[in-house]
């Protein structure tokens, strides 16, 4: 969910099926806790290598999220999609 305070799961009332938690990259690792170690969802799928991503031939990548279901999301997923995605506490 980025940097900042920690949430509540009653802090997400986008939905935790609706709201990302964790994704898929395939370039420029960091170590696992690294204190900066998120990425914009908003940079979009496959689309930058500090963004999120999966391995090429698949066209998306997957994501964990907060009700602990995992999901494919397409490299074609609209940016905007991926960021309202990516709030907890949108509206959207």
């Amino acid at each position: 969910l980025g940097p900042g305070p920690a949430l509540k799961l009653e802090d997400v009332t986008d939905g935790t099926a609706n709201t990302l938690l964790v994704g898929e990259v395939n370039a420029r690792f960091k170590p696992w806790a690294y204190p900066a170690n998120w990425r914009d969802p908003a940079l979009g799928v496959n689309a930058s290598r500090d963004g999120f991503g999966g391995p090429p031939s698949t066209g998306g990548a997957q994501f964990l999220m907060v009700d602990g279901s995992v999901r494919f999301l397409s490299q074609d997923t609209d940016p905007a999609v991926l960021r309202a995605l990516s709030t907890p506490a949108g509206g959207d």
